[in-house]
């Protein structure tokens, strides 16, 4: 909560202290322009930020989005031979049952 009060203005404190966690967290988004640029940054204009953004979230996403394909493609293969163990089994209970 101090995180909030030394971001927020003085109404934005009134505020938040009748605020549930989730309505901090939002008033503590709303005020990222009060985090200090790290000093590597300070030389580019607004344009090449936004290039050198657009990159690293590219960058991320040609790395995570595979992992994330594979790990869904394992859950799936992981689910369908369950149902086909338990299909299996269903077939042979019933077939036993038979005879």
């Amino acid at each position: 909560m101090t995180t909030v009060q030394s971001i927020s203005s003085k109404t934005d404190q009134d505020d938040c202290k009748h605020a549930t966690p989730l309505d901090t967290i939002d008033v503590v988004e709303h005020n990222l322009d009060a985090v200090p640029m790290p000093e590597s940054l300070l030389g580019f204009s607004k344009e090449e930020l936004e290039v050198i953004e657009r990159r690293l979230k590219r960058k991320a996403d040609f790395i995570i989005m595979p992992i994330i394909g594979i790990l869904y493609i394992l859950n799936c293969t992981r689910v369908l031979t369950r149902i086909s163990r338990m299909a299996c089994t269903d077939a042979s209970k019933t077939s036993i049952a038979r005879t």
